[in-house]
């Protein structure tokens, strides 16, 4: 069952902890028992091999924040048949599925059967949405950069749009990096409040508005952003399209309002979306679509 704990029912179990259970440090102040949280991480990306992370975290503690939670099995089936069972040797936190491809619309089960902990995640992966088209038209000194996109199931999807300046030397790729847009169309403003200090969310949107119809999004770099790569063989705009399962645009937000804004230090409490039945973490998928426009041909 997905948990969304926010930070008033944070508080209050805290404060019900340390009343009934507690203990006190050197310095006389009284805190909870540190007791060990079990968790499981995956975001599955289409057709790479799905890599489950499985270890403890010890709340309330600035120093330990994550560690080992014994030995144990983790299991990965899909609704296609495939099944994968890894052991998960002590001193370990991370497994890689090489039998588990990750692919658009899959159904994933996870459990991690470790120490004294059972953990359960469920994923549908999201399916794979074409980029239709991109058009660039440089003004003034911006470039304009439209996406155009069509989703045609009936039903909210979540989304984020990223475009990077690649350049080439010799024929190959020589270096890609994020380009800084001004996001201008309206399905971009959920994530605007985060914008400057959590880049995770740069381009995160939703169909809401638009629901199963084509959708053109607009966007401006700067030109001297663009001309910076001008000693290059070659240039190209490289426009990204991640289609979100709902866990993984949820995890986005909700770990970024933890970060940036109810994060407690002295007691390490956070607000964070989760997924797994019998701890905390998160089991997500995201599909990408990629566009390249070529702006300046190999010298």
């Amino acid at each position: 069952m997905a948990k969304y704990r926010n930070i008033a029912t944070v508080l209050l179990t805290s404060l019900v902890a340390m009343v009934v259970s507690c203990e006190t440090d050197p310095t006389g102040i009284v805190m909870p028992d540190r007791q060990t949280e079990g968790i499981m991480t995956a975001i599955c990306k289409n057709g790479q091999p799905l890599v489950v992370n499985v270890y403890g975290s010890v709340p309330y503690n600035d120093t330990v924040r994550t560690k080992n939670i014994g030995e144990g099995y983790v299991t990965a089936v899909k609704t296609d048949g495939a099944r994968q069972r890894l052991y998960l040797a002590g001193g370990t936190t991370s497994l890689t599925f090489d039998e588990i491809i990750c692919l658009p619309d899959d159904k994933l089960y996870l459990n991690a059967t470790v120490g004294n902990f059972i953990l359960d995640g469920r994923l549908t992966m999201p399916s794979l949405i074409d980029i239709e088209s991109v058009d660039t038209l440089s003004i003034d000194n911006k470039m304009h950069i439209a996406v155009t996109i069509t989703d045609s199931k009936e039903s909210y999807d979540y989304y984020q749009l990223q475009v990077y300046l690649r350049k080439y030397a010799g024929g190959v790729i020589e270096s890609e990096e994020r380009l800084e847009c001004q996001y201008t169309h309206s399905a971009f403003s959920i994530a605007t409040p985060l914008l400057e200090t959590n880049t995770n969310l740069v381009g995160l949107f939703t169909d809401e508005s638009r629901n199963g119809r084509k959708m053109q999004l607009t966007l401006d770099a700067k030109i001297d952003d663009i001309n910076a790569a001008a000693d290059a063989d070659s240039t190209a705009i490289v426009v990204r399209l991640h289609h979100h399962s709902p866990e993984y645009y949820y995890f986005l937000l909700s770990s970024a309002f933890a970060e940036d804004y109810l994060l407690i230090p002295a007691l390490g409490l956070q607000t964070a979306y989760s997924n797994v039945e019998g701890g905390y973490g998160i089991i997500a998928g995201t599909t990408l679509s990629v566009s390249v426009i070529t702006l300046r041909q190999t010298k």
